[in-house]
């Protein structure tokens, strides 16, 4: 803030050899090598300075200082919504201030929805790998299952348990799945673009809120990850909603024909 070091003096409605400071001392600075000239309005702890070409007014801004022991290098600077902080000399914290809309009420849905299928994939580390080697789907009133087993592989498992999926029924229901946007979805999102080019997704912070899957003529299925609104695991989850247990699949389950 020290004004000595900004250009020539023109104009000092004090004095401008003394340097202290008192209310509304006005003072007029040519900008060296340029037609700008600052006009300073000078107080006790703070300064407005506006900057002008003739009678044209490029910029205005404030300056404040940080310290009672008026301290000229530590000062706060204030140019529209921008705050620039200096301490000895440096500037050690910028701001930006935006204007923020207050959120609109959205209009509540009263109705209920039953439009809702679960999904959950079973896997298995094989050779040092995962992969999927049953599906089931719950609609609330139907169960499905598909079992690797009875199919080429688990690639062609998958596909034929999103064919199953893709019936009129369906349309506009949300599939939710427990831990979609981190687990399931690296086996499905793949699958799912091979039948619409046309997907969208909705991302935050690195997951998927949302994966909108067209099929026939307008038909579509929200897939989501229900462990975005109920993060606990299944078997804790079972207890809160009081089921008894969480069933577990059998994985090491082998059958012996004699």
């Amino acid at each position: 803030m020290d004004f000595t070091k900004w250009g020539k003096i023109l104009y000092d409605s004090l004095n401008p050899l003394k340097n202290e400071y008192f209310e509304g001392q006005l003072i007029v600075i040519q900008k060296p090598k340029s037609d700008i000239k600052y006009y300073l309005v000078m107080n006790k702890f703070h300064t407005e300075v506006e900057m002008k070409i003739d009678d044209k007014l490029l910029l205005s801004f404030k300056e404040e200082l940080n310290r009672k022991d008026c301290r000229l290098d530590s000062f706060t600077r204030k140019v529209k919504n921008h705050e620039y902080i200096f301490e000895e000399g440096k500037v050690i914290l910028k701001k930006l201030y935006h204007k923020k809309m207050f959120f609109k009420p959205l209009k509540l849905d009263n109705l209920p929805t039953n439009k809702i299928i679960t999904m959950d994939l079973e896997t298995r580390a094989i050779d040092g790998y995962m992969w999927p080697y049953c599906t089931a789907i719950y609609d609330g009133k139907d169960c499905k299952s598909f079992y690797q087993s009875n199919f080429k592989d688990s690639r062609d498992m998958l596909e034929n348990s999103i064919k199953y999926l893709m019936r009129e029924k369906y349309n506009k229901h949300k599939v939710y799945l427990h831990n979609f946007s981190y687990f399931d979805a690296i086996f499905m999102i793949n699958l799912l673009t091979n039948f619409d080019k046309n997907t969208h997704q909705k991302m935050r912070d690195d997951k998927i809120i949302d994966f909108k899957f067209h099929y026939k003529n307008n038909y579509y299925l929200n897939f989501r990850d229900s462990l975005l609104l109920l993060p606990e695991s299944l078997a804790k989850l079972a207890k809160a909603f009081n089921f008894k247990f969480k069933g577990k699949f059998p994985y090491n389950l082998q059958i012996i024909l004699i």
